[in-house]
């Protein structure tokens, strides 16, 4: 029976490995429990290098596994996959240690992942500086973003299946940090049959909607993976860490509720990293179906072009920033009231954009005069114009769209002012009123209507004289 004990030794293909012992009970195989099976760390002859046998579960294993190894060993290729690199043992190829050991059969072999997992942080409330929450944030991003590139997802994504295997410890914006996935049998990709028994039950990154709309498919983490950048990206409050649940930051009940947990993080995000990453994660968390939450690729540039943890801001700036968030995730066209209870205007996000350029500067200066002026479609068209030329910025373009919207809701709102129905005597007795009293055209006017009648009278009066 498997395994083993510690220490002991057998062949894979002509490779010996031995059975590492637990660190913390001695002549204990290394082995952690998992939802599949269990994985036990092996050492190899030459002590080189560390691997890692899955033993699956009978329900979990596949057959079908064998044929997808060619897909995994191309995705081993992208950075914080190194577990795809993987073999399959089967009775083809591995017949005498499968007698031996049958419990084998189909199970994994791959690399050992040494570090950190997420829910070690989470639970251990393991204090990150900006510096590292961002670095370690951009990572994940990145390898979420080339696996969406190549039509791949990881299915099971959460605290437990991310692991941290070099923390900057510099305090070095740019200082890059490695991340990586374990747990990839569940991975949707072009070609791999739909697993069985996905994860099931509610954790910290599941959506509302996850029993009801969650299909296996390409778009499957955007809302756990979301979920989890936020969680990396404000873990250096310390307020954060203090409001943490457990294996997750959120309790798993309050998933896309307006919740105590959900304004914090929304917080720290704006004051860390700005409106833009706090405003994507706003729509992670209100989004009702998987598409509308932003892609990996656009938290890794966001990611990316971020600048360092901004000044402490005046608390006037501090608030309207927030305002703008609250409007993103609330909807459009508020109102908002000052201090003295006269209404303004709706805050265009758009106007706390830093713009590349002075000519797109410009333009949305002349949109903003045009809608100050009301001259709604005029300034619509101009906000047009900008969406073209931000095409290929996400962040950007949704904050164009969000003043669109607004100006389109004002020009619906006149439309339906306008349209009271009146009869075409009651127009016609308004407008003679609206025209000033002694005006040559009221004169005539009356004078028109006067002589009609006549006429009118003086035709029937002629037609009832010629036939009775």
């Amino acid at each position: 029976m498997f395994p083993p004990e510690a220490g002991s030794q057998f062949c894979i293909r002509e490779q010996i490995y031995t059975i590492a012992e637990h660190p913390l009970f001695p002549g204990t195989p290394y082995g952690q429990e998992g939802r599949q099976g269990t994985v036990y760390k092996l050492l190899h002859s030459d002590n080189s290098r560390a691997a890692a046998l899955k033993i699956y579960r009978p329900l979990f294993r596949n057959p079908a596994a064998i044929n997808t190894l060619s897909q995994f060993h191309e995705l081993s290729q992208v950075e914080g996959l190194s577990v795809c690199a993987r073999e399959i043992l089967n009775p083809q190829q591995d017949m005498e240690l499968l007698q031996e050991y049958p419990e084998l059969l189909y199970s994994s072999i791959m690399p050992w992942i040494e570090g950190l997992t997420w829910t070690d942080v989470l639970l251990g409330r393991t204090g990150l500086s900006v510096e590292q929450c961002r670095s370690l944030a951009l990572a994940l991003a990145n390898t979420l973003a080339e696996m969406e590139q190549k039509g791949a997802a990881h299915i099971d994504l959460s605290s437990s299946n991310l692991m941290f295997c070099d923390i900057p410890e510099t305090t070095s914006w740019d200082e890059p940090a490695k991340v990586e996935l374990i747990d990839v049998e569940d991975m949707f990709m072009e070609g791999f049959l739909e697993p069985d028994y996905l994860p099931e039950g509610l954790n910290g990154y599941m959506p509302v909607h996850h029993h009801e709309e969650y299909p296996w498919g390409l778009h499957y983490n955007r809302f756990s993976g979301g979920v989890l950048l936020a969680e990396i990206l404000a873990w250096s409050s310390a307020e954060v860490r203090g409001m943490s649940w457990g294996e997750s930051f959120f309790d798993p009940q309050e998933m896309q509720k307006e919740c105590e947990r959900f304004s914090l993080l929304l917080r720290v995000l704006e004051e860390n990293y700005g409106v833009v990453v706090s405003g994507m994660f706003a729509r992670v968390w209100n989004a009702e179906q998987l598409n509308l939450c932003p892609s990996f690729g656009e938290w890794a540039i966001e990611l990316s072009s971020v600048k360092r943890k901004r000044e402490p801001e005046t608390p006037n700036s501090q608030s309207q920033e927030t305002d703008i968030v609250n409007k993103a995730i609330q909807g459009i066209g508020q109102e908002e009231p000052l201090e003295d209870g006269v209404p303004n205007e709706p805050v265009n996000p758009l106007v706390m954009r830093d713009f590349p350029s002075k000519e797109m500067e410009a333009a949305l200066l002349k949109a903003r005069s045009l809608e100050g002026q009301n001259k709604l479609p005029s300034a619509l068209w101009e906000y047009g114009k900008l969406v073209e030329q931000y095409a290929d910025n996400p962040s950007i373009l949704r904050e164009i769209e969000i003043a669109m919207a607004e100006v389109q809701q004002a020009i619906d709102n006149s439309y339906v002012s306008d349209s009271t129905s009146t009869s075409p005597i009651k127009s016609l007795l308004k407008s003679e009123e609206e025209i000033p009293n002694g005006s040559i055209y009221r004169n005539v006017w009356l004078i028109t209507l006067i002589v009609s009648v006549m006429l009118i009278v003086l035709a029937l009066a002629f037609y009832i004289f010629n036939h009775f």
